[in-house]
């Protein structure tokens, strides 16, 4: 296996060069396959796993989140926290189930949807950090700030 660093400029990750997509685990694919998949990638020297709080809402039974609820249950069952790297993803989920999805039906990027989102990642995943967090999809509607975000630190 190869492996990368990823660093934003204050704290350094060594990870993987592949990750591990991990989009229909906990829907289309059960809990114990998503497991043995999660065991073999770490097996062979795997060590970034990337999951979205939208996973997998489209999918029979999905409502979102599901993903990363199978993954903080492996990763409190194998004691992982410190082992692997998690990623995930806000702005992409449905807004409005009673809508049709598009661009213009997505929970966006605003402060608050970003706080909240990542608040409910954590607690799926039982972490009390996501170490890489970004965005899944534009927001044309949520402008750029103009200053620092008050979790960054200048």
């Amino acid at each position: 296996m190869h492996y990368t660093e990823i660093s934003d400029g204050t704290r350094r990750l060594e990870v993987s060069a592949l990750y591990l997509g991990t989009m229909y685990f906990g829907t289309t694919v059960d809990e114990a396959t998503s497991w043995a998949i999660l065991d073999s990638f770490v097996e062979a020297g795997g060590t970034f796993i990337d999951t979205a709080n939208a996973y997998t809402f489209w999918a029979g039974g999905g409502s979102g989140g599901e993903s990363e609820e199978v993954i903080g249950r492996w990763l409190q069952s194998r004691n992982a926290h410190d082992t692997v790297v998690v990623a995930s993803k806000v702005g992409a989920h449905i807004a409005d189930t009673g809508r049709a999805y598009d661009a213009h039906n997505r929970e966006g990027l605003s402060a608050s949807v970003i706080l909240d989102a990542a608040a409910a990642s954590r607690n799926r995943l039982g972490v009390d950090r996501i170490d890489l967090y970004y965005a899944h999809a534009d927001d044309r509607q949520t402008p750029l700030p103009t200053r620092s975000p008050p979790w960054h630190s200048s």
